[in-house]
């Protein structure tokens, strides 16, 4: 089986804390998000027939509370990106999906740093606070950093760190979500300040360590073509498949409340 087969056999629809699930018969899948969440819902597997896609839209677009970004790769219906083109979406990222086998793996570099595990949710704030400056996005709400400490705890999701030894602060950071036989990592990041330092590869070969140890045979990623898959592609991880992601650029007519979920 392949790279590719094993992942889809046991891909949840996203992995962050605070997100709900849902799957449709046909094998469609995404989240919608409960407070205190807020990001944006998702859909990480649509698979249903291509003429029926505007009827299954239709059907369950209630279910949303803001439009979802929609994933495209080779396990989605085909002809799905021009189909949500036409609905007024464009694409909003590209990555790639890069998987590497670690059963037995030991690491073939020395560390630069102590990497450890996030054990409080003090130290899930500083690495939300991290994402925040790295990536963009909006500060969370400090109350954010228990809901999603208390379900990570309840899931098979663990989160790494590495403190600056002079602040004591969080300057790199990256989960890693446990399923049958690999492992998916996300959130990879090191602050501005603290890059070229070997970092980002210090976090990457703690987590595929901790994922052998826990009996992954490989573990699985989302990679940006042009920051961390050249680093990537360095520790021996192979390109699977492109990703694109796809955002409604049009306005939002949002249901009254998120419903039907399944």
């Amino acid at each position: 089986m392949s790279y590719l087969d094993q992942i889809d056999a046991d891909y949840p629809a996203d992995f962050r804390p605070g997100r709900i699930l849902w799957t449709d018969p046909d094998g469609s899948r995404g989240t919608w998000t409960a407070p205190p969440g807020g990001d944006c819902p998702r859909l990480y597997r649509l698979r249903v027939a291509p003429e029926q896609l505007a009827a299954w839209w239709t059907s369950r677009i209630n279910r949303f509370a803001a439009p979802p970004e929609v994933t495209v790769g080779p396990l989605e219906t085909p002809g799905l990106a021009g189909w949500l083109v036409s609905q007024g979406y464009t694409r909003s990222g590209h990555d790639l999906l890069m998987a590497l086998g670690v059963a037995g793996r030991t690491s073939p570099v020395a560390p630069v740093a102590t990497v450890t595990e996030v054990a409080d949710a003090d130290t899930l704030y500083q690495v939300f606070m991290l994402a925040s400056l790295v990536f963009g996005d909006d500060a969370p709400a400090p109350e954010l950093s228990e809901f999603a400490f208390q379900a990570m705890n309840a899931s098979s999701t663990r989160a790494f760190a590495v403190a600056d030894p002079d602040t004591g602060l969080v300057v790199a950071s990256g989960a890693m979500t446990m399923h049958l036989g690999w492992a998916y990592l996300w959130a990879g990041q090191v602050h501005p300040d603290h890059r070229r330092k070997g970092l980002y590869r210090a976090v990457v070969e703690h987590r595929l360590k901790a994922a052998a140890d826990l009996g992954a045979d490989f573990v699985a990623t989302h990679a940006n073509p042009e920051t961390s898959a050249p680093l990537l592609a360095k520790a021996g991880f192979l390109t699977i498949a492109p990703i694109d992601h796809y955002r409604l650029n049009t306005p939002w007519a949002a249901p009254d409340q998120v419903s039907g979920i399944g």
